[in-house]
């Protein structure tokens, strides 16, 4: 099996555990794939491995991809993988981490199983979004996303009036700092700070949500994955919005353009423990179900 490897090379915890695991996969007879920062980082060699300065070529006849870090890794590595079914697996290095399937530790048992089929895979949905601009109806670059795209004002506590439409069908004028289109997979990201439910990662939906909402009469919203949403600037005057997708600054948007989001016809492969469900995921992460009165009376 071809194995890739992607982290951020910054990371001193990857450089403590990433040489034991090239040489326990090279006894394996797997093949190792690392970028050339990965492997100065780790100091690892070019014996049994192969180094590319290009992060795409670690697809390149890649049988198992496997992000190193936090979630944002796993983001990043979406970019890389769309479109191509190439499982990924998380390993945690940092913080809470929904997307992340393993620790450090447990990466000897996970790579055994996978291997002997114990594994599943789960397909994710992404968006794509671009801006279609009013004068000439050209449209930008499409851009992907999978957790989700954020229309948010320049600067914080800016409020900003935004009209969202679904399937051309006007839903309503957000006053807000800012709203939210987010996948099945974000969920349990952004769209949960803002307030937004929870699904199931496998659901065909979109989440609309405000944040942080000058009336309490806005709620968040869940659509159908197979619509077309449209996000504008109600005011013509109001400073431009920023468009962010995963995090990172794509665009900005002023009037009269929109911005336009629908599901990607990519998606990607994420492996899970056979025995692992996403509830049990709520449970382990954000102590789903607990009574917290409970325990705060035993600490007394």
């Amino acid at each position: 099996m071809r194995i890739s490897f992607f982290g951020n090379p910054a990371k001193n915890e990857i450089s403590a555990f990433l040489p034991q695991w090239v040489r326990f996969l090279n006894e394996n007879s797997h093949q190792v794939t690392l970028t050339q920062d990965l492997a100065q980082a780790a100091g690892i060699n070019a014996n049994g491995v192969e180094i590319v300065d290009d992060e795409s070529r670690l697809c390149r006849e890649c049988n198992l991809f496997i992000s190193l870090g936090g979630d944002g890794t796993i983001l990043w590595a979406a970019q890389l993988l769309k479109g191509k079914k190439i499982p990924l697996l998380g390993v945690k290095f940092g913080g809470l981490g929904f997307l992340a399937e393993i620790s450090p530790e447990e990466f000897w048992t996970a790579i055994t199983e996978i291997t002997e089929g114990m594994w599943k895979t789960q397909k994710r949905l992404m968006l794509c979004g671009w801006i279609e601009h009013a004068e000439s109806k050209k449209t930008n670059e499409p851009v992907s996303a999978l957790n989700e795209f954020s229309v948010v004002a320049g600067n914080i506590g800016q409020v900003s009036r935004i009209d969202v439409w679904v399937d051309e069908n006007h839903v309503c004028t957000y006053i807000a700092d800012g709203v939210l289109i987010s996948t099945p997979t974000g969920s349990t990201a952004y769209s949960l700070a803002a307030r937004g439910p929870l699904l199931m990662p496998t659901a065909n939906s979109m989440i609309l949500a405000p944040i942080c909402p000058h009336t309490l009469t806005a709620r968040p919203l869940v659509v159908d994955g197979n619509a077309h949403i449209k996000v504008c600037p109600a005011d013509a005057d109001q400073k431009p919005l920023f468009i962010n997708a995963d995090g990172r600054e794509i665009a900005r948007l002023s009037s009269p353009d929109c911005f336009r989001i629908k599901k990607s016809v990519h998606s990607i492969t994420l492996l899970h423990r056979a025995d692992r469900t996403f509830f049990d995921i709520l449970r382990a992460k954000l102590n789903w179900g607990d009574d917290l009165r409970q325990s705060e009376n035993d600490k007394r």
